[in-house]
């Protein structure tokens, strides 16, 4: 995102947004293993948001053929979780569907662009 938006920009105008009063800003974050999966990530989330009503949705990584990243692991995952709702930060863990059959998100579009080529 940060390639298109600039991210303190988004985050400067999604501060000014009116919110009711039980309503939160979701912000979904792929999880890479090794990459960002560790509590020094989950720290470094809390601190970017502090000031929101958030929510936060951790979407594991569906690895697949050509991609050099991998799925975190289901402790890791917890632990990111578990750091945020201690912080007050609602956080959630996508479940991934198809992922046995590498037909979850991003596995598939793989698999197609592989086939038209």
């Amino acid at each position: 995102m940060n390639r298109v938006y600039n991210i303190a920009k988004v985050l400067s105008t999604l501060k000014k947004f009116p919110l009711k009063s039980r309503n939160r800003i979701l912000f979904e974050y792929l999880v890479l293993k090794g990459k960002n999966d560790d509590l020094d990530s989950a720290r470094a989330l809390v601190k970017l948001l502090n000031g929101f009503k958030a929510k936060v949705n951790l979407i594991p990584f569906n690895p697949h053929e050509n991609s050099e990243f991998e799925r975190p692991d289901s402790k890791s995952l917890e632990a990111f979780a578990s750091f945020l709702c201690e912080r007050g930060i609602t956080a959630t863990i996508r479940e991934s569907k198809g992922l046995d059959i590498s037909a979850a998100c991003g596995q598939l579009r793989e698999k197609t662009l592989k086939n038209k080529n």
